[in-house]
């Protein structure tokens, strides 16, 4: 850990350089920021070409509450995610899709309850997380061992409870071979 500010710093520009950190930003609570309502929203077309989903793309784009979209291997062709503050916004997004793009059916499938929601990788779970340096949520030991059940997820890692220091310490983010990441104070003890 014994790092100081500056080479932590350095590192996480050089994991936003490297891409590993596509962005910061900061999760606001939903219902505070008054979009509640999650609907998840499945499309199905009878267009398979370049040019409807470019303009599938480009429409949807325009649409503010439509905060995730996935091309999907199956039944549906297209998921989205979309929040909003009530059922009338919804409807107000329902109409806006489809008089810009042409579906073939439109599903929509109102969450009752979020039961997990987390922007954390699993990491230890990817094959190549050693060889390209990006063990955010390994032991700094580089044992390469998966976190304990005492640790916590967080959205930039895992926090491990250092009994000796009295500290919650991030595990390694940085590059192989480098020093680990810096402790945070444990407000715990």
């Amino acid at each position: 850990m014994h790092l100081s500010t500056t080479p932590c710093w350095r590192r996480i520009q050089r994991l936003e350089r490297d891409g590993y950190i596509a962005a910061r930003v900061a999760l606001l609570d939903p219902d505070k920021a008054n979009v509640p309502i999650t609907v998840f929203v499945s499309v199905r077309t009878d267009e398979h070409n370049e040019a409807w989903l470019e303009t599938f793309a480009r429409e949807v784009a325009d649409v503010p509450e439509v905060v995730e979209i996935y091309r999907m291997a199956g039944e549906i062709d297209y998921l989205m995610k979309v929040v909003v503050p009530d059922i009338q916004a919804y409807d107000r997004v329902y109409k806006t899709l489809i008089a810009k793009t042409r579906f073939f059916d439109v599903s929509s499938m109102f969450a009752m309850e979020r039961i997990k929601h987390t922007t954390a990788l699993p990491l230890y779970l990817s094959l190549g997380a050693r060889e390209f340096g990006l063990l955010g949520i390994l032991e700094a030991d580089h044992r390469g061992r998966a976190p304990r059940s005492t640790d916590r997820p967080l959205h930039d890692g895992w926090l491990r409870h250092d009994q000796s220091a009295c500290a919650f310490a991030v595990v390694q983010i940085g590059l192989v071979g480098s020093p680990t990441a810096p402790a945070r104070s444990c407000r715990a003890c």
